[in-house]
């Protein structure tokens, strides 16, 4: 939980339940597309379910592939939501032509940076 979180046990109580829940799983996978970062969570019928929109492939058997390989002292930063939306929206002007590589990528990383000092988060480095 980030720093001033008013009822960071409750959100942690939760944050443990939608990440574990069997029906929180389900839906999440269905709506989202998450893949399940608990242990628990990659057995869930949801991930075997063919997507209609890849043709009605099982696309998450190539994340359960590949689950041995990743490495688990890895996280998500905490502007991350905000980060990607921006690289996101950025990659499009690229795309484009209305802007190149580096000058998005300079603009996403000064976003995110402005973004964590916002939540009181100490930035340092380049």
């Amino acid at each position: 939980m980030l720093k001033g979180c008013k009822d960071a046990a409750q959100a942690t109580e939760f944050a443990a339940w939608m990440s574990t829940d069997a029906a929180s799983l389900s839906n999440l996978i269905k709506v989202t597309g998450i893949y399940p970062a608990a242990t628990s969570g990659l057995t869930n019928p949801a991930l075997s379910a063919p997507d209609p929109f890849y043709g009605g492939q099982a696309i998450f058997d190539v994340f359960k592939a590949e689950m041995p390989d990743i490495n688990t002292a890895w996280q998500w930063g905490p502007t991350m939501t905000q980060t990607s939306t921006d690289l996101g929206d950025g990659l499009g002007t690229v795309e484009t032509g209305n802007a190149n590589l580096s000058g998005v990528l300079s603009t996403v990383q000064t976003k995110t940076v402005s973004e964590m000092k916002q939540q009181g988060l100490s930035v340092s480095g380049n």
